[in-house]
């Protein structure tokens, strides 16, 4: 189906996992718990479903977007949708290159600039140099292309 698959939200998951508890004999859900979009998925549940729901634990995921997630939310999806590989969602080859480097925009976003000067401050990579302008010369910058070439590997760019 690719971008034609029609578009849904979590409240759309959610009521087609309520379905499945159903068709299962399931009445009752003592925790409901999600990380990410799954957390966004439990608290969905404490919303729509609070009268079969006794409990959730959602981690690492708001209540709703930001202004600045939501623009980084645009940017990730820019750089896939402007992949040339990418080709309208029409792609038999991974978009790679949008997909890495929307991961690596994505990764900055989890965790604070605190965060990150700690574990990396501004240590460089061995036997590097800043003259080497398509090499990682910073860690961080080594850490960031592991995280977008891993990705690639694990996701699909429509997903």
């Amino acid at each position: 189906f690719r971008l034609q698959f029609p578009g849904f939200s979590i409240k759309d998951i959610i009521k087609v996992q309520r379905e499945l508890l159903e068709q299962l004999g399931v009445t009752r859900i003592a925790s409901v718990i999600g990380g990410s979009m799954g957390g966004m998925q439990a608290t969905e549940w404490a919303i729509d479903y609070a009268d079969i729901t006794d409990s959730i634990i959602n981690i690492a995921s708001p209540l709703a977007a930001g202004p600045d997630a939501i623009g980084y939310n645009l940017i990730m999806r820019m750089a896939i949708l402007n992949d040339p590989d990418f080709n309208g969602g029409n792609y038999v080859g991974q978009p790679e290159g949008g997909l890495a480097t929307a991961r690596m925009v994505g990764m900055m976003t989890y965790r604070t600039s605190e965060l990150f000067s700690k574990r990396f401050e501004r240590f460089t990579v061995a036997e590097s140099s800043p003259a080497a302008f398509s090499k990682e010369h910073f860690q961080i910058e080594s850490y960031l292309q592991y995280q977008g070439d891993t990705f690639v590997e694990r996701f699909d760019a429509n997903s």
